[in-house]
């Protein structure tokens, strides 16, 4: 039986782009540590007690004044902040934030050229089905191969894991536009562009939303597997404790991460029903 050496051919052509790319990618991770440690620092600088009313209070506003969100979340951080966990948190809120601006930053402009060439359609939609399927520890290989062990090794892996869902969501929003109103914009003489920014990027708002949530959630999830190549935060906290054998302190972090996953679930869908109302 002939054998297909497609994992040969994988690793010498990734042998080759750490080689050609190695002065990318030392400025790469020279600059997402840079940004990874600024904004943990933004969040650790104040007092555990400031940030925490600063949290609520952001929350209590994007949330269209909720307050039984609020207290709700006010009552998790404080849980955080009663297991010592509170700069380790912090930490992976830094890593998701930034995990989830690169996804959209990446994501976005992607589905709208999506929607305008079919060809590049063709091509992206069964890479998305890789990338959702491929198991998640797959994607520490390049990111070891291309950043070592260190922050921004955990950031690519997260972002390629957490990328299909807003690429997805945007896509089809963009395409479930009523014909109508497409049919209403071609009439009035509206450019593609305008069409596009005027009325399909509106009328998919609840879709990307969608999209932007589950984007959120996989970044989270991904933490304590890129803490495997030096990511840091509660996933680190959880890995090192599995490590030594401390089922307590494993629970702990696990917690903490179910604390936060609630607080950012709950805060996105009330603020995305808050838009929804004043749109």
């Amino acid at each position: 039986m002939i054998r297909l050496p497609i994992g040969q051919y994988f690793e010498r052509f990734l042998d080759w782009a750490v080689v050609n790319c190695a002065d990318f990618t030392r400025w790469c991770s020279g600059c997402i540590d840079s940004v990874v440690d600024g904004l943990k620092n933004i969040f650790c600088a104040p007092p555990e007690w400031a940030m925490l009313l600063i949290f609520c209070t952001v929350i209590f506003v994007v949330s269209g004044h909720r307050k039984l969100l609020t207290s709700g979340s006010a009552c998790g951080m404080m849980l955080v902040i009663m297991l010592g966990l509170w700069e380790p948190a912090m930490e992976t809120m830094a890593l998701v934030i930034i995990c989830t601006a690169a996804a959209v930053a990446i994501g976005l402009p992607l589905a709208v050229l999506m929607t305008f060439s079919g060809r590049l359609k063709k091509v992206v939609l069964p890479l998305l089905d890789i990338m959702q399927t491929m198991p998640a520890y797959v994607y520490l290989v390049p990111a070891i191969a291309f950043f070592s062990i260190s922050n921004t090794a955990g950031v690519f892996a997260t972002v390629v894991f957490a990328l299909p869902p807003i690429v997805r969501m945007t896509v089809l929003g963009i395409e479930n536009t009523p014909k109508d109103l497409l049919e209403c914009s071609e009439a009035f003489g509206a450019t593609p562009m305008n069409r596009l920014f005027d009325l399909e990027l509106p009328t998919a708002l609840t879709s990307i939303r969608a999209g932007l949530n589950q984007t959120v959630m996989l970044a989270l999830s991904m933490v304590v597997i890129a803490s495997l190549v030096g990511a840091q935060g509660v996933g680190s906290v959880v890995w090192g404790a599995i490590c030594n054998g401390e089922k307590g302190t494993a629970f702990e972090g696990g917690l903490v991460i179910v604390v936060i996953a609630i607080i950012l679930d709950r805060t996105l869908q009330a603020a995305g029903g808050t838009a929804a109302k004043r749109s």
